[in-house]
């Protein structure tokens, strides 16, 4: 691709792609990524093109192809989900569980006691708790969750896995009490 990234226009981004697509020229499609990420409506075009073709494109013998659709499908589920959740809980999502399939972990979103006025997601497995991230408003939090592929629903979760023998069994291990 020889045109240089200040004079690209959306629609030239667009029919580039799927040109690329067409083509499975896999490596066209990272260069016009590059190129086309600089400018906000030029990536826009881009991403609005790899929507349209992410879930064809999840299965490209490409690395990186491949892993941007497979973002791309996260992104997409996670949109639907979160509209559908914050209708719900009318923005409140204190308390709301999501559990990632694939790696058996789940995330549970509250207020941050550490941080007043900002909210976290605390990520836990049969274990115990893993870790934690934290940001100005549910919104962002829940935006982060979704997209790392924690996307189904799972009330009480936190309360069932606590009182499993695996729980208790780890922490009674490290001479600590859960």
């Amino acid at each position: 691709m020889t045109t240089s990234a200040n004079t690209l226009t959306p629609g030239y981004v667009e029919h580039q792609f799927f040109k690329f697509v067409v083509s499975d020229d896999y490596d066209g499609i990272i260069e016009l990524y590059r190129s086309s990420v600089i400018k906000a409506e030029t990536r826009s075009a881009f991403y609005s093109a790899l929507d349209e073709s992410a879930y064809f494109l999840a299965d490209a013998d490409h690395r990186r192809v491949s892993s941007m659709a497979k973002v791309r499908i996260r992104k997409i589920t996670g949109g639907k989900i979160k509209c559908k959740i914050m209708a719900e809980k009318n923005g409140d999502l204190c308390g709301v569980t999501l559990k990632n399939a694939g790696l058996d972990q789940y995330a549970i979103l509250l207020p941050d006691a550490s941080s007043v006025g900002k909210f976290r997601a605390s990520y836990f497995d049969r274990r115990g708790f893993i870790s934690h991230i934290t940001h100005e408003t549910y919104e962002k939090v829940i935006d982060e969750v979704l997209e790392a592929g924690f996307t189904e629903e799972t009330p009480n979760a936190l309360d069932t896995i606590f009182k499993g023998s695996e729980w208790l069994n780890w922490y009674a291990g490290r001479g600590e009490k859960p």
